[in-house]
């Protein structure tokens, strides 16, 4: 049952969870209670290719395959008969996804379901799976260790120094790059390589299916100093009787504060879609013409300006500067509105 919405800044008491997690680690804990209960959880993760698709688990411990955002398109494969069928079972299932996804799945279940958790995200756009694929042969190709792990948005730095990291089986020959520099990410974050019907979507605003809606709240300074530790928090806005009555349960895990509702409904991403660059149509033809490297190195090359807000970055860090710098920008820019 829809309720009255309710906005809450949330971070898991476990350290371990919040490292792993891009923002806070409250999609953690929400699974964990599902789990606790006899249900599956049902989330984006990689698979032995590095694909993302959309798999399932039973075990606490396997949640960590869910941990940390994917900037690429997951594939939903048998998800959806497979969490009908559970759900015909008896059985509890909480289901990730973006909102297209959750609103898909809804859709193709056609009735609710008491045991049924629904959690979106706020989405930004959805890169090409087939581009993640030739990018990450790419690199992989180049690499001079043996790639273990991928985080799109790694706290290498620090949660407001977001990083590209590659995990290798040689730990001094790991990968880091911030979105100043990182090919990924610079073609993600300026729309050239996201799908272009992410810049109309339809799932925008505040009504969504999912019980949870949730994101990074980057901004936690505004609302918490003892909260703004810059190792993540989750802003979740709670649509129903069922989310608030997981949340109550899982309140011992998780610090957790509410805010006035109206400051949640300011998230621009909201209720925007994202904006496709302008070079987006030339930078599509090159990789379609020439392959991914030449496409990056074309749009995307390795300047001495990338390099120079690189070191930049990395010394600010380094010296503590970074997160105060980022911190006082946050609040001049909510005095500023």
């Amino acid at each position: 049952m829809m309720i009255p919405k309710h906005l809450f800044v949330m971070q898991s008491k476990d350290p371990m969870i919040r490292r792993e997690s891009t923002s806070g680690g409250a999609f953690s804990e929400i699974a964990k209670y599902v789990i606790h209960q006899g249900g599956l959880v049902f989330g984006a993760a990689f698979d032995e290719k590095m694909r993302v698709t959309h798999q399932y688990v039973e075990d606490v411990a396997k949640l960590s395959r869910f941990r940390g955002s994917k900037y690429v398109q997951s594939q939903p494969g048998e998800a959806f008969v497979q969490v009908k069928s559970f759900l015909e079972q008896g059985r509890m299932v909480c289901f990730s996804g973006t909102p297209c996804q959750v609103t898909g799945l809804k859709r193709f279940l056609g009735k609710d379901y008491e045991k049924l958790i629904l959690v979106d995200v706020i989405c930004r756009a959805t890169p090409s799976p087939m581009m993640w694929h030739d990018y990450y042969a790419e690199i992989s190709k180049n690499a001079t260790a043996s790639i273990q792990k991928v985080r799109f948005r790694d706290k290498y730095y620090g949660y407001k120094f977001s990083t590209f990291s590659l995990y290798t089986d040689e730990p001094k020959k790991d990968y880091h790059k911030g979105v100043e520099s990182d090919p990924w990410l610079r073609s993600f974050f300026s729309g050239s390589n996201i799908r272009p019907s992410c810049s109309k979507c339809a799932f925008k605003g505040i009504d969504k299916v999912a019980d949870f809606t949730l994101w990074d709240c980057f901004d936690i300074c505004k609302y918490s100093r003892e909260m703004d530790d810059d190792k993540g928090t989750t802003g979740v806005l709670i649509h129903s009787e069922k989310g608030m009555s997981i949340l109550k349960k899982i309140s011992d895990a998780v610090i957790c504060k509410e805010l006035p509702i109206s400051d949640g409904m300011g998230k621009p991403q909201l209720y925007h879609s994202a904006e496709i660059s302008p070079k987006r149509e030339d930078f599509m033809a090159v990789y379609a013409e020439k392959g991914v490297k030449i496409a990056m190195e074309q749009f995307y090359p390795q300047t001495l300006k990338t390099k120079t807000k690189w070191v930049g970055r990395v010394v600010l860090t380094k010296t503590g500067l970074y997160t105060g710098i980022k911190r006082l920008h946050i609040i001049m820019k909510a005095k500023g509105k």
